[in-house]
């Protein structure tokens, strides 16, 4: 008996011991990095999307303590057999999609944690992915800041997000309050749906001192080089040929909408730099629409909103984009997409806008805990970056 009583003395030391040394070993905080050529060379060809996460454990802990990340890392966590940071501790982690659903593969992982990870029926995690090169994707991971994960979506990927062209890299930074994205893409998206556009205009360029000065109050304000295609949906919606206005370029600030009609009705103001072709376009709505200036700009509104807009506070957002500039109160905003989602005659009268509100509500929808989203997109050389921050202040 006292034999027996020594081994579980023993046995219970030893547990004690590994328990205490895989919580001291796993990270919980780690300088942004780039994330190497080799590890993206170990994500396989038929990956649809991918994401590498250096010092993996360290990220989670972000995502844990950031107050925007936490319920949905609980989510994914719940519907995902992911491995525990314990499991992880200073290695790097690749997750990525294919036609057969999500994989994981720990990298770098020490002896003592491989051993403990087979033992705990993961061993799954420890086979190494097939890797085939990208040149394509190296080449645009060079081009983004340091981060604490890279995410990829291929040129066959459907995400909602980036909502730039394909193939598409994501540095991904979290702090306690804030997350911050760069993206960038060598093929630039035109046409389909806010915010992708058409080019060539030169609102945002030329007038971004004012063209991107944003109203406190609105819910969502957006300024463009030149017209998206969804704008011509708000013609309908309207009921007024209101997309000519965006001809060079414009800003669109949307405070409401009012959804108790079969058709809902945007609630905001166009915000139009001055010249005789607007003055006089704007000049043929004055029958049933409201009309101002500020600031050296054209106001135009089918509503009451521009008073609220003439005694808002105005802020310059941190970066501004040579393409758009956007600018969300998700808390606000997430309830709106999600009613104009299930609008029937939205769906007939604006397809465009629906497809566009779907994909918007299917990247903001669990960021629950946001407060402003601010977007920035521009074009440089063929290039297409965009940048997103999204901060819980």
């Amino acid at each position: 008996m006292r034999s027996l009583a020594i081994f579980v003395v023993i046995l219970l030391v030893i547990v004690g011991a590994a328990a205490v040394y895989l919580v001291v070993t796993t990270p919980h905080d780690h300088p942004a990095e780039r994330v190497s050529p080799a590890l993206i060379r170990q994500v396989p060809a038929d990956a649809q999307w991918f994401a590498i996460v250096p010092h993996a454990a360290s990220l989670d802990a972000r995502l844990r303590a950031n107050p925007v990340t936490q319920a949905a890392i609980e989510r994914w966590h719940a519907t995902q057999r992911l491995p525990s940071p314990w499991m992880i501790g200073n290695a790097d982690l690749i997750a990525w999609k294919s036609v057969d659903g999500m994989h994981y593969s720990v990298v770098g992982l020490d002896a003592f944690r491989a051993l403990v990870v087979r033992i705990a029926g993961r061993a799954d995690i420890l086979t190494p992915p097939t890797g085939a090169a990208d040149a394509t994707i190296i080449d645009l991971a060079a081009k983004l800041p340091p981060g604490d994960a890279l995410v990829v979506q291929r040129e066959g990927g459907r995400g909602a997000y980036p909502p730039i062209g394909r193939p598409a890299a994501t540095s991904v930074e979290v702090t306690k309050d804030e997350i911050r994205l760069t993206s960038v893409s060598p093929e630039p998206r035109s046409g389909e749906g806010f915010p992708a556009q058409e080019r060539g205009g030169s609102f945002a360029s030329s007038r971004s001192g004012l063209g991107t000065r944003f109203p406190n109050g609105a819910v969502l304000s957006a300024a463009f080089a030149s017209p998206p295609r969804v704008i011509a949906d708000l013609d309908r919606l309207l009921g007024s040929k209101v997309s000519g206005l965006f001809t060079d370029g414009g800003m669109l600030c949307i405070y409401d909408v009012d959804s108790r009609k079969l058709l809902p009705r945007p609630l905001g103001v166009i915000v139009l730099p001055d010249s005789p072709e607007r003055r006089s376009a704007i000049a043929s709505l004055k029958d049933f629409a409201h009309t101002g200036e500020k600031d050296g700009m054209l106001l135009v509104s089918f509503d009451r909103s521009i008073d609220q807009y003439q005694k808002d506070v105005f802020e310059q957002p941190e970066t501004a984009g040579n393409e758009w500039t956007v600018r969300i109160d998700a808390p606000r905003l997430v309830p709106i997409l999600k009613d104009f989602d299930k609008n029937v005659g939205a769906r007939f009268v604006a397809p465009r806008l629906q497809r566009s509100a779907r994909d918007l509500d299917q990247w903001i929808g669990g960021l629950e805990q946001a407060k402003l989203i601010d977007a920035a997109a521009s074009i440089d050389s063929g290039t297409e970056t965009l940048k997103v921050r999204i901060s819980s202040k």
